[in-house]
């Protein structure tokens, strides 16, 4: 039964085993976009690395700092002195906390003006370094201010120093005369009290005035007047002075100087406890040395002197009496002394031996 069934159902048509080709995508587009994509890539890279090394290349000549010094000639020179002078009055003022002037704040420049078209502060420091005396340390520096008139610029900065002792202002007197003998006094307008003084002339200690203490702050606005690029990079034509530099010239000339305060110098408390003992001891050295000549000449004398005959000797009318007159005596004891003086014993014993062929 089921045999016949089977034979009489309908059979079912067969499907096709194979589907007709559809047309596809080229086999060359797809290395193709793969090239493209390595070239862009590339490119790309090859734009970042060019203008990163154009960037770094114009930050790193813009870092570039010329060797030479700053431009000085004798109308700066007389400027800088007059600035130095008016600084100072800031120290007499005591304007130079720093804690009193923490409210005023910097206006800085853009990061694109401070890496590309500004000095470094690199060259600020080189110069500060060269002006800053022993005993200071820079704490802080803040670009606060800039100008620029063509090739020139200006650039101010706030400054904040520590100092490592206490820090005085000065006057300078002339160094009177403590008594003794003449030669003492002779030679008293040539003594040197203080090598950073002309001779003849110290400190006035007791009249000293302390403008701050040994690890204060101290702020100070301190501008670059004249900043220009070179062929070897950024140069300070002209810079302002600080009130803490010892320039020899300008103390020098303060000295000639007339008004209140003008003649007063900076120094440090360990300094002026030095200048009073150096002082006692020029003092002291020198009195031992007359002392010791002036025995030396003595002592020559009296052996002249005892060497001398007691009475006059006959010559048979021959001119002089042959006794030796005061005159004499005195023009040997001179000599003795004198060459004393100039050379101590070996000279003296020399001056013994022509003072005897003499008489």
């Amino acid at each position: 039964m089921m045999s016949s069934e089977s034979a009489k159902s309908p059979s079912v048509p067969e499907l096709p085993t194979s589907k007709s080709p559809k047309p596809g995508r080229p086999r060359w587009l797809l290395p193709v976009l793969l090239g493209l994509g390595v070239v862009l890539v590339l490119g790309v890279l090859l734009l970042v690395l060019g203008v990163a090394g154009a960037v770094g290349f114009a930050y790193f000549n813009n870092q570039r700092i010329s060797p030479q010094a700053e431009s000085l000639n004798p109308q700066s020179e007389t400027k800088s002195y007059l600035l130095w002078q008016q600084s100072r009055q800031g120290l007499l003022g005591n304007t130079m906390d720093a804690a009193a002037m923490e409210g005023e704040r910097a206006v800085t420049p853009g990061v694109w003006d401070r890496w590309f078209n500004l000095p470094p502060d690199a060259l600020a420091q080189e110069v500060l370094r060269k002006r800053l005396p022993a005993g200071y340390a820079l704490k802080e520096m803040t670009l606060s201010g800039h100008e620029r008139q063509g090739e020139n610029h200006s650039l101010r900065y706030r400054l904040v120093l520590v100092a490592e002792d206490d820090q005085f202002l000065v006057p300078v007197q002339s160094v009177a005369p403590a008594g003794g003998s003449k030669s003492l006094l002779r030679f008293h307008p040539w003594l040197i009290y203080a090598r950073d003084l002309p001779a003849g002339r110290s400190y006035a200690v007791d009249k000293a005035r302390k403008i701050s203490s040994a690890g204060q702050s101290l702020a100070w606005d301190w501008e670059l007047r004249s900043v220009q690029r070179t062929g070897e990079g950024w140069r300070v034509l002209q810079a302002d002075p600080l009130p803490f530099e010892r320039r020899a010239e300008f103390e020098a000339r303060a000295q000639t100087e007339k008004a209140p305060g003008s003649s007063l110098l900076l120094r440090s408390g360990s300094e002026l406890s030095g200048v009073s003992q150096q002082t006692q001891q020029v003092r002291t050295e020198l009195e031992q040395r007359v002392a010791s000549i002036e025995a030396q000449a003595g002592s020559y004398r009296q052996r002249l002197i005892s060497g001398l005959p007691a009475a006059g000797v006959d010559r048979g009318g021959a001119g002089g009496t042959g006794t030796p007159t005061k005159a004499g005596v005195g023009t040997l004891a001179g000599a003795g002394s004198g060459a004393l003086i100039g050379g101590g014993r070996r000279r003296g014993r020399r001056g013994d031996r022509s003072g005897a062929g003499a008489v």
